[in-house]
């Protein structure tokens, strides 16, 4: 079984056009993640980081 996915054109040149932007919002996001799991006594932090898919990478985002 291979392990790639296969998108529409359309959808992968708008995907293209929009790296940027998607780089950006990704990297704030990260920084998002990493300031409320360093300050997790304050609620709203605590629900960030309990529901956040990167809580599965922490070994990859150089969070101890």
């Amino acid at each position: 079984m291979s392990r790639y996915t296969i998108i529409n054109g359309k959808e992968y040149t708008k995907i293209v056009k929009k790296e940027t932007f998607i780089k950006k919002k990704l990297k704030a996001y990260i920084n998002l993640y990493k300031k409320a799991y360093e300050n997790q006594d304050i609620h709203k932090n605590k629900t960030i980081c309990s529901m956040s898919c990167l809580q599965y990478f922490h070994k990859e985002l150089n969070i101890h």
